[in-house]
């Protein structure tokens, strides 16, 4: 019975042990867990392999979930698993006691205040993973790298602190995380080793290996228990402490076998450098021996090596013709090579060894010690020229570098110099020193030649410029005026040419200025169209003014070498386009902070340039080539004094072309923008224009224009479109602008088509032409024309025309109104003294001065003006105008003179000069004049001069100037004096020329239309009716004007029954104005009576001599009558005054035909 007893209790015993019984509770916590027997443990969805696993049906698994059935076991608990979504809402969940336990946590400082953890139950290292391609071997390696770690895990926190600048992913799992470094999607992870490895070998994942440890934590495993809960965590670390080792090492077997494999690869991976190591000392031992029987060897044969190496190096270093030496730190030679050795006149034996104290002069032994020290001290290759005498006397001189040699850690050893022979190349220098002082006082001559050689040449061509000047001014008669014009012309273009030259050389030397001023872009344009219009329209060009609205009107920078630019590219237009087009365009390239970028373009239709043409152009003397040369002319330098003038004001030029088509240059310049071009539309806003030009680039520009203007423009290219466009709108146009010439048809044929429509009103009408002459104006005006538009047109140009013409649509006589001209100023009761040596340009100066009421003396040199200024005292004269270059006493030391006597020190002195280099300029200011005229004289320029150094007393017109010598009796029948006046803007000298010639050319005009009549020439009766109505409108003649009109009209008439009528009443007026001009102005027509009887072969040869000259057009028969007036009186007769108008005007025609009558009359034969 007791042997069945104590085995009931034996068995009993043991099955309570095999069953894990419960540990002993104390009351209080039995009655907690009664009262709490299901704990929330809380799992995520995809679990944490091998820690927390969820099986399929639902149960917590792994090495966590059977710590916690063990743990349930022992409590008598059951823990319950509840799914949430991620890790770190599970710690949310614990901390607001959604949950009662979270297994598998590790401790951080942040949980420890929000939870509880229990002992830990799992110890584990977090591991480095990578791809095996990549080269991360540590933690601190990983700066820059992408990071995967699970969200909310501790690895995280702690990673960021130990490396700042890593790339963190956070990922939802593990898993997850291995796959992103799988993929490459991540550099690395760092996890628990546990985990990772038991999920790399489940995912098969064999790209990945594993690093090493982290070395961030070693990973403690915990329950954590919600914090109100310390009851748990008692109970929890209780159970925990029960478990058996048995138990335990149970658990991890089942969840860990793998790491209990012998990993032989990773064995021979990590064992291998061993290995190799000891088979390698191995090795060393084995052939230790032998290997020092190769060293022997080695070491003799690297000493011959070394030896021979030796030997060719010195044979190298002798080889070299330089002086080369060594020299250790206190200076003594350690070796040198035989051209140094040559220097000392020794042995490299006997020098090595010394120093240059014992072996040279006391002062070259100093300077190269002080050389050398200053080598050591400065640590940098030190360069010396110096003087050497060989010692066979021949002497030298060597560029010697001096350098630091050093040892391996950086110490000083001593010197290296080598000493190179430059006495060549400093003779060479020598040479280019002579050279280039020679070349600059070659510079020198050849400035002072230029300067010589301008005011030698402005000299004469001041006469010739200001002369044909004045001479230009008097001049009516087309022929006459076409002589001069062609010797100002010439004259200009030679200064032309001169002052090409001289800007060249201004160039060169720098001493070219380049002015700042504000200045109106428009007045220089205008300038310019005044200069090249003519030019252009002799050639039959369309030159054109393309001005963008958006240039600013006003400027600063240099109008003069802007408008020098515009000159040489505009006059190379013209030059080389014989039919087409010449276009200046100015355009805002740029526009910021109150500057503007233009760009100037001259466009052409010209000959066009090839590429290698155009590589020249800009080069002095150049042009397209040598045959342009000689085609066209010019000295070539235009472009290439563009080009520095452009570049001098911080521009840029250019040019594009082809071949046959045309170029286009340009030039570009910033310049300060002080005002944009007002806009007028207001003044003109609702008026319709016609306008006619067949230049479709024209027309564009003039349309343009007038729209900015505020006119409606109706634009049209030909005769026929204007006809049809007035009968089709009537009299809804304001204004007609009309071209002179369109596709070779007169506008003025036009204005007699527009007014035969029988209109209700014909607007007024504007005649645009590029020839501005006196015929044009005659012509326009008898045609109806209200004013002449200049071509190229410019919007001032333009708006002051429109002021006009629109002015007069209100007039009662309907005649063309002048535009006022110029004032000169009034300088009655001023003196001035004229200190000139040149008679001719004494006689200039008065010329030009005439009519101005100054009072002017005249002194041949400086001391002759200074005797006159003393004996006249100080306030006699009030200005003194100063030639420079005089004999006897020039005007510096005039000028000096006078500034010594204070009585004169404040009197205005002006230079008169040919001189125009700037230092010119400012010798005559600083030997105290106080203004610059250059010659040739502008008349512009000497007024203006005047104007700022004496106050007129008033201005007068030209009106008022020459209205004086009109005699206040003089009444011409059927003649409109003061409208004839207004029409040559009150020149009484012209209008009196005008009439004489009248009288002369169209005495016999009914006499020739009979003529012209009676053979059925229309054409040409037409055209000699327009021509007197045009004539007789001019002088005012209205009566006849009117019986012109009426017969004009007649002519046209088919049945032509008036024509006779007219024609006669015309006469019988005709005649009686032209002998009442003969009579009238008995001072024109030079009446001399012969002093004594006249041989009648003289008479003959005479009047053969003038047929000759007249027949010739020669100039020199205005000469032979001044001579021979008195024997040409006794055959002219009372025909003399008539025929005296017809020379005086140059029409030699009809003085040819006065003189063949009178000759004829008086039975004289030749």
């Amino acid at each position: 019975m007791l042997r069945v007893w104590m085995f009931s209790t034996l068995w009993l015993l043991a099955f309570s042990l095999a069953a894990a019984p419960r540990i002993l509770l104390t009351e209080d916590e039995l009655a907690w867990v009664e009262a709490h027997p299901v704990i929330r443990v809380g799992v995520e969805q995809q679990g944490w392999p091998p820690f927390d696993v969820m099986d399929p049906q639902g149960r917590h698994t792994g090495i966590s979930g059977d710590y916690l059935t063990l743990v349930g076991e022992r409590l008598g608990v059951r823990f319950l698993p509840v799914i949430v979504d991620s890790w770190v809402g599970a710690l949310a969940d614990l901390e607001a006691g959604r949950l009662d336990v979270l297994p598998s946590v590790a401790i951080t400082p942040k949980r420890l205040s929000r939870m509880s953890f229990t002992s830990p139950y799992l110890r584990s290292s977090s591991l480095l993973i990578t791809r095996a391609d990549k080269s991360y071997q540590r933690v601190d390696a990983l700066s820059g790298a992408r990071v995967a770690v699970e969200k909310g895990f501790a690895a995280e926190y702690m990673l960021k602190s130990r490396v700042p600048d890593v790339i963190i992913q956070s990922v939802e799992s593990s898993e997850e995380a291995l796959r992103a470094v799988s993929s490459g999607r991540a550099d690395a992870y760092i996890g628990d080793m546990i985990a990772a490895s038991y999920l790399i070998r489940k995912l098969n994942l064999n790209n990945l290996e594993l690093r090493g440890e982290a070395g961030l934590n070693t990973s403690e495993f915990h329950f954590a228990v919600r914090k109100d809960w310390p009851e748990l965590l008692v109970l929890m670390d209780k159970a925990l402490a029960s478990l058996t080792n048995d138990e335990q090492q149970e658990v991890k077997d089942r969840w860990l076998p793998h790491l209990t494999e012998f990993n032989w690869h990773r064995l021979l991976q990590l064992a291998w450098p061993y290995l190799l190591g000891t088979l390698v000392l191995i090795t060393l031992i084995l052939f230790w021996n032998r290997r020092l029987a190769e060293q022997i060897a080695e070491r003799k044969a690297a000493e011959a090596e070394a030896d021979l190496q030796r030997t060719k190096l010195l044979t190298l270093i002798n080889a070299i013709p330089d002086p080369i030496w060594f020299k250790d730190s206190a200076g003594r030679y350690a070796g040198l090579n035989i051209a140094c050795a040559e220097l000392f006149g020794l042995s490299r034996k006997a020098i090595i060894g010394k120093t240059d104290q014992q072996l040279l002069s006391t002062d070259w032994a100093t300077m190269r010690a002080q050389d050398d020290r200053e080598a050591l001290s400065d640590e940098q290759p030190n360069n010396r020229e110096e003087p050497v005498v060989y010692p066979d006397g021949r002497s030298v001189i060597f560029d010697t570098v001096r350098t630091v040699i050093r040892d391996e850690q950086g110490a000083s050893l001593g010197l290296v110099g080598i000493s190179r022979d430059i006495t060549a190349r400093k003779q060479a220098e020598e040479t280019v020193l002579a050279a280039k002082e020679m070349a600059e006082q070659a510079a020198r001559m050849k400035s002072d030649f230029l300067a010589n050689m301008s005011h030698e040449i402005r000299t004469p061509m001041n006469a010739i410029l200001g002369m044909s000047h004045l001479a230009l001014r008097g001049a009516t008669e087309s022929r006459q005026r076409n002589y001069l014009s062609q010797i100002q012309q010439a004259g200009q273009h030679l200064l032309e040419i001169i002052n090409d030259v001289l800007d060249f050389s201004r160039i060169e030397a720098n001493g070219l200025r380049i002015e700042h001023v504000e200045f109106e872009l428009q007045t220089v344009l205008e300038n310019l169209a005044t200069l090249l219009g003519h030019k252009a329209g002799q050639k039959g060009l369309e030159l054109v003014f393309d001005i963008e609205p958006q240039v600013p009107e006003k400027l600063v920078g240099d109008p003069l070498r802007i408008a020098q630019i515009l000159i040489n590219f505009c006059n190379n237009a013209i030059k080389f386009t014989p039919h087409g087009e010449v276009c200046l365009s100015v355009r805002v390239v740029r526009s910021e902070a109150g500057e503007q970028q233009l760009e100037f373009a001259v466009s052409d239709t010209g000959i066009g340039l090839t590429e290698e043409q155009i590589s020249r152009l800009f080069q002095s003397f150049q042009q397209g080539d040598s045959s342009t040369t000689r085609q066209y002319g010019g000295t070539g330098l235009g472009l290439a004094i563009s080009k520095r003038l452009a570049e001098a004001m911080h521009g840029a030029v250019g040019v594009s072309s082809k071949v046959g088509e045309g170029s286009v240059f340009w030039f570009r310049l910033t310049l300060q923008a002080q005002s944009i071009q007002p806009s007028c539309q207001a003044l003109y806003q609702g008026l319709r224009v016609l306008l006619l030009d067949d230049h479709e680039r024209a027309r564009a520009c003039v349309t343009r224009l007038l729209e900015q203007q505020g006119f409606e423009v109706h634009a049209v290219d030909s005769h026929a479109a204007v006809l049809q466009a007035l009968q089709v709108a009537e009299s809804s146009y304001d204004l007609l602008i009309i071209d002179y010439d369109v596709a070779g048809m007169d506008a003025i044929d036009l204005a007699r088509q527009i007014q035969a429509l029988n209109l209700q009103s014909v607007p007024p009408m504007l005649l645009m032409s590029g020839y501005c002459e006196d015929s044009v104006f005659i012509r326009a005006e008898s045609a109806g024309y209200v004013s002449v538009l200049a071509k190229p047109v410019l919007a001032n140009m333009l708006q002051e025309v429109l002021s006009t013409a629109l002015n007069l649509q209100s007039s009662d006589d309907g005649q063309m109104t002048i535009s006022p001209q110029p004032q000169t100023a009034d300088f009655s009761g001023l003196r001035i003294l004229l200190v000139e040596d040149n008679p001719i340009n004494r006689e200039l100066v008065i010329g030009l001065l005439q009519g101005t009421g100054l009072h002017i003396d005249q002194a041949e040199n400086g001391a002759v003006a200074l005797s006159r200024m003393r004996a006249m005292g100080a306030d006699y004269y009030d200005l003194v105008l100063m030639d420079m270059q005089m004999p006897v006493m020039d005007g510096i030391r005039a000028t000096q003179a006078i500034r010594q006597m204070f009585e004169f020190e404040h009197l205005p002195i002006v230079a008169l000069t040919a001189n125009v280099q700037a230092e010119d300029e400012a010798l005559c200011l600083q030997a105290g004049m106080n203004d610059f005229l250059s010659k040739p004289l502008e008349p512009e320029s000497v007024e203006s001069c005047l104007q700022r150094w004496l106050r007129p007393q008033a201005s007068l017109s030209p009106n008022q100037q020459r209205q004086a010598d009109l005699p206040s009796e003089l009444v011409l029948p059927g003649v409109n004096i003061a409208a004839g006046l207004r029409r040559v803007q009150g020149n009484v000298e012209l209008y009196l020329r005008l009439l004489l010639r009248f009288a002369i050319s169209q005495g016999r005009f009914p006499e020739h239309l009979r003529a012209a009549l009676a053979e059925s020439d229309q054409a040409c009766a037409a055209r000699l009716t327009h021509t007197f109505k045009g004539l007789t409108g001019s002088l005012g003649a209205t009566k006849l004007q009117g019986q012109a009109v009426a017969l004009d009209a007649a002519l046209n008439d088919p049945q032509g029954d008036l024509v006779t009528s007219l024609l006669t009443a015309l006469e019988v007026e005709l005649t009686s104005l032209c002998g009442a001009i003969i009579h009238a102005f008995p001072s024109h027509q030079a009446v001399v009576e012969p002093a004594e009887p006249v041989d009648a072969e003289q008479v003959i040869e005479v009047c053969e001599q003038m047929i000759s000259l007249l027949e010739a057009d020669d100039p020199r028969a205005c000469k032979v009558f001044e001579h021979q007036a008195a024997i040409l009186q006794s055959v002219l007769g009372n025909q003399q005054g008539l025929f005296y108008a017809a020379i005086n005007s140059y029409d030699f025609a009809a003085a040819l035909v006065q003189l063949r009558g009178a000759m004829s009359l008086r039975g004289l034969k030749m």
